[in-house]
């Protein structure tokens, strides 16, 4: 009935939220199960509700990890890891309750693609960990920075009248003075021996690894998948799905489960959208058919809610759905991207290759497929472009903008205060050291090597055969697919056409587009009467890239501004043909 009559009002205009069902919360397992805590993003402090069951609170988590552990049933847990960015009572907090599952013989594999410091510190508390192949662990040790702008302030003539009780307190230094006062600066550097001491107690926990080891590892970070595997720090690289499907294995689980059950009586903002646009959940044709499947604009990590914006996670979910569809015969990715994010690009083309080893899968490049775009095309069985589309730029760049010299101009002064060799090296305040600068060269290095690997697998040609097309060199479509970088020339009418004949689809099949409806917040937007749905969009991700769209336009400049560290298939520039 129309979702229970639009949910019964909103739930009497509430705006949804609903009521929760408690007995669906500590639903316990019914067969063997393998337990998946996403860690990638922090648990909030308090629980967050918006059209539907919302954020548990990190009390949720952790009581929900405590109860699941002493269920006969619940056999591990498969933690998907990220950066904990400075949450050391997060750390403590879920180091404790990985510890207690392992005492109990329940293994604890943790997965991750991008980790800091106190992700590797938590990590050391798994009995395995796994780690996307094109992924980077940044654990390079504490580092503070402390700057100071009096002199800025002056300039503006701006003058700081503040006091402070306690000498210790130096909260007014940063508008007073010029430079740390040694009470301070032993305030600080007592807080980061603090710090320094946990992390490297984590890291060395339970007798794994000795204080000179942890000291030779915070030192020699960051990390490439490869290093990291060669210093131990992980055991496998390999694909969330894949270690999910090992860990599932290697504990004889029947079920893999998210940590909370969902919530069938809430309503997501694209089931809102849906509701109101009048799509019946409940009519689901079991016909063949022929998916269409979008990546358009800059590709990033994770959920996006601007339109124009390629965000990894629902792309990746978008394409093992469609792998995992026996009625989807073939499918057809039409591409128009510039590239960004590496790491993202890499976890897309995974996903495409997973549906291209079942079904077939006609890529289609409108005006352009750089880099990372190009990058995701290589998975196909088949790649078609115009004669004026833009393809290549097979290369890597990253690092980051240094705006020291400009600190200085204006009168600010920063005191660096790192406890590890490379602590600070993505810090926009000072520039690489030249150990730092090496890091980054091998970071690059071996990302371009994957990439190249990537598309020479796809491609069905060697790394030698693909040099006289890589090396950053961007073409069009005729000099593509002389290189061998695509099949044939042709649009997106012939990739449908040809995508249906590989997939043994009559012209009346049905077809199934993603994304469906278009950005369910842009929707929300109209919904609401604000102007430009994509200002809302982008005000709620918080992305200031989409804010300020119009004054930076590089993808380049954008890429290096999401993420740590700083690694980009990016076209790196912005090319208007008119």
């Amino acid at each position: 009935m129309k979702r229970h009559l639009l949910l019964a009002g909103l739930c009497g205009l509430g705006l949804v939220a609903c009521s929760k069902h408690k007995d669906e919360t500590e639903k316990r397992p019914s067969v063997a199960t393998l337990y998946e805590p996403d860690l990638r993003e922090p648990f909030p402090e308090q629980e967050m509700a918006l059209f539907g069951a919302g954020h548990k609170s990190l009390l949720d988590g952790l009581m929900r990890v405590q109860t699941l552990r002493d269920e006969p049933l619940a056999k591990g847990l498969f933690v998907r890891l990220g950066p904990l960015s400075g949450r050391f009572g997060d750390l403590a907090d879920w180091s404790a309750a990985c510890d207690a599952w392992r005492a109990k013989k329940k293994p604890v594999h943790c997965h991750f693609d991008l980790l800091d410091n106190l992700g590797a510190a938590l990590a050391s508390h798994c009995d395995q960990v796994s780690m996307t192949p094109s992924g980077t662990l940044d654990l390079v040790g504490v580092a503070a920075q402390l700057v100071h702008g009096r002199q800025l302030l002056e300039t503006l003539g701006v003058r700081a009248e503040l006091l402070q009780i306690g000498k210790y307190k130096g909260a007014a230094e940063p508008f007073t003075r010029d430079a740390p006062t040694p009470e301070l600066l032993e305030s600080i550097n007592g807080l980061l021996n603090d710090l320094d001491a946990t992390l490297r107690s984590h890291l060395g926990s339970a007798g794994k690894r000795t204080p000179e080891q942890v000291k030779t590892l915070i030192d020699g970070g960051p990390y490439t998948a490869e290093a990291a595997k060669a210093q131990g720090l992980v055991n496998a690289l390999t694909y969330d799905d894949e270690a999910r499907a090992l860990a599932k294995k290697t504990v004889s689980a029947a079920a893999v489960r998210g940590l909370f059950p969902e919530h069938k009586d809430s309503l997501s903002v694209r089931d809102l959208i849906a509701l109101f646009a009048g799509d019946d959940d409940d009519a689901r044709s079991e016909d063949p058919r022929l998916a269409v499947a979008y990546l358009v604009g800059e590709i990033s990590d994770g959920e996006s809610s601007a339109r124009e914006r390629g965000a990894s996670e629902p792309f990746v979910k978008a394409m093992r759905r469609f792998a995992d569809d026996t009625r989807v015969k073939a499918m057809v990715l039409r591409i128009e991207s510039p590239g960004g994010s590496a790491l993202a690009s890499d976890r897309m083309w995974h996903a495409v290759r997973r549906v291209a080893a079942r079904k077939p899968v006609v890529v289609s490049i409108g005006d352009m497929a750089a880099s990372g775009g190009y990058y995701v095309a290589s998975a196909g069985t088949h790649i078609l472009a115009s004669a004026g589309s833009i393809v290549g730029s097979i290369g890597v760049v990253g690092g980051k903008m240094v705006l020291s010299d400009l600190a200085d101009k204006v009168g600010v002064h920063v005191t660096s205060l790192p406890r590890a060799k490379n602590a600070g090296w993505l810090s926009a305040l000072a520039p690489f050291s030249p150990a730092e600068r090496d890091r980054l060269e091998a970071m690059l290095v071996s990302t371009y090597e994957l990439f190249l690997n990537r598309v020479s697998l796809g491609r069905k040609r060697s790394v030698e055969q693909l040099v006289p097309g890589a090396e950053g060199r961007v073409m069009g479509g005729e000099r593509a697919k002389a290189l061998g970088l695509i099949d044939e020339l042709g649009g997106l009418g012939r990739a449908v056409q040809l995508a249906r004949e590989r997939g043994k689809l009559s012209k009346e099949s049905d077809l199934v587009v993603w994304p469906d409806a278009g950005d369910p917040l842009q929707a929300l937007g109209s919904l609401l009467g604000v102007s430009r749905g994509k200002q809302l969009a982008a005000v709620l991700s918080g992305d200031p890239a989409e804010i300020a769209n119009g004054v930076v336009q590089s993808a380049l400049v954008r890429a290096l501004s999401h993420g740590s560290p700083q690694v980009a298939t990016a076209l790196p520039f912005t090319l208007i043909v008119r």
